[in-house]
């Protein structure tokens, strides 16, 4: 159901986000190492495979041998959620615009849908052996997925609808990993044809040779360098490619380590999985590797995601384990005070929009949108480093929507979470919907910080 037309939606509220931004030149600190902890997965011989962050802060992740979605808390806490088809193999999973998490499942092809709240999946059927493995939200409110089998790119709308696919021109491209790219297209890989491949929205397909032979490429992430960052499983291997299809590709130092996952941190670096090599690398966009081992051995990291909690989290397919890594961080000294500016620059509201300025990141304007869309322009400060983050809507403690953020310094950018349609509802129903803001933001490498604050939507 959409909100009525005929009222127009707009947010009364101010959301304040306030960084701490160093600007005092000091020596530089050492930097505190990455630490790497687990837990085991409470099914014993699960095989955990994919990962990622939910729109309620916690991480969650497929079991592959157990036919359950699992799901962890910052702190450690896991559950695991049935209700999936036996056999069902799931392998990646994303989540959704809608607020919900899907997934797919390679052993009866079919796209799964479950609830942050919990209770039974909802499937929806594929072609006859599709075996889709990756997944990702795109730009137009829909899932995307690789089918390896049927060698297709597949679309789903949300929250519900007929899934569609897009055929790759390659024959037996082998199509894996996939990952919405900066330029709007998502971006997947073809671990059998050796190639990157982009899909408009429209269907387009474009195909990029890798340059190193039979390299396999299996993860790939968007940078925050504006470029596809991607694993290569055989090659040994992290690629970048351009979104006009320049590949450079950096060696792993150690030798066979089979990188699989992959996704950007916080901390403005690349941080991908070796499988066979026990260790969680990363790569910064100038190239350079560190590699930090896991302490359970053979423990098989596959799948990575960066987690609410400024940290990494990972699946150990072969141990049952969930991992996490902590991001290395340098301390600094205290930040003097800042003097009171006498004449603050005043910024002229535009139209209905809300104005505010606060301390290193601004929020230009705030307003709900026709289509549910919760539209946020931040403004990252000029002369800092880029901002990175998440924004997370929430009422009561249930999850309405969130996206992730990372704007250049000296620019402002549009973060648009998708409302969830429930809640769209009670605000038609009621006039107005009391909501929480969960604003999550580092700049550079500053530890990040995280405020709450409440405000109120209107009809």
């Amino acid at each position: 159901m959409s909100v009525p037309t005929g009222a127009r939606l707009r947010l009364r509220a101010t959301i304040a986000v306030v960084i701490g931004v160093l600007c005092v030149a000091v020596p530089p600190a050492a930097a505190a190492p990455s630490t790497v902890t687990d837990v085991p997965t409470p099914t014993a011989g699960s095989r955990p495979t994919g990962i990622a962050a939910g729109p309620d802060g916690a991480l969650w992740y497929t079991q592959g041998f157990a036919n359950q979605i699992g799901r962890i808390t910052t702190a450690g806490v896991a559950t695991e959620f049935g209700g999936l088809l036996p056999g069902s193999a799931p392998m990646q999973v994303a989540a959704g615009p809608d607020g919900a998490i899907w997934l797919t499942q390679s052993g009866v092809n079919r796209i799964g849908q479950l609830q942050v709240t919990g209770g039974v999946p909802t499937q929806y059927p594929l072609a006859v052996g599709s075996r889709p493995i990756g997944i990702a939200a795109g730009p137009d409110g829909a899932m995307w997925f690789t089918n390896t089998v049927t060698n297709t790119i597949g679309r789903i709308a949300t929250p519900a609808g007929v899934p569609t696919s897009f055929p790759i021109p390659t024959a037996i491209a082998g199509a894996y990993g996939i990952a919405l790219g900066p330029d709007g297209a998502l971006w997947f890989t073809e671990r059998a044809a050796n190639k990157i491949g982009r899909i408009t929205t429209a269907g387009a397909i474009t195909e990029f040779p890798v340059p190193t032979t039979g390299s396999r490429p299996t993860g790939i992430t968007a940078g925050p360098d504006g470029a596809m960052w991607f694993t290569q499983y055989m090659g040994n291997k992290i690629g970048r490619i351009t979104t006009a299809g320049a590949i450079t590709e950096f060696p792993v130092p150690t030798a066979a380590s089979r990188p699989s996952g992959i996704t950007a941190g916080p901390d403005g670096a690349l941080w991908f999985t070796e499988y066979d090599g026990n260790k969680i690398g990363r790569i910064t966009t100038a190239g350079v590797v560190t590699e930090t081992p896991v302490p359970t051995p053979a423990s098989g990291p596959l799948s990575i995601a960066a987690g609410s909690d400024g940290a990494l989290w990972f699946t150990e397919n072969v141990a049952n384990r969930i991992g996490r890594i902590t991001v290395p961080t340098t301390e600094q000294p205290p930040t003097p005070p800042t003097p009171a500016n006498p004449n603050p620059p005043q910024v002229p509201p535009t139209g209905d929009e809300t104005v505010r300025t606060v301390l290193g990141v601004r929020l230009v304007s705030s307003r709900l949108t026709r289509l549910g869309r919760l539209r946020l322009r931040i403004s990252c400060p000029t002369g800092r480093a880029r901002c990175r983050g998440t924004v997370r809507i929430t009422s009561r403690g249930r999850a309405l929507g969130s996206r992730q953020l990372s704007i250049a310094a000296g620019r402002t950018s549009q973060v648009s979470p998708l409302i969830a349609r429930t809640a769209r509802n009670t605000l038609r129903r009621r006039g107005q919907l009391k909501v929480l803001a969960t604003v999550t933001v580092r700049v550079g490498t500053n530890r990040p910080r995280k405020l709450l604050r409440p405000y109120t939507l209107r009809r």
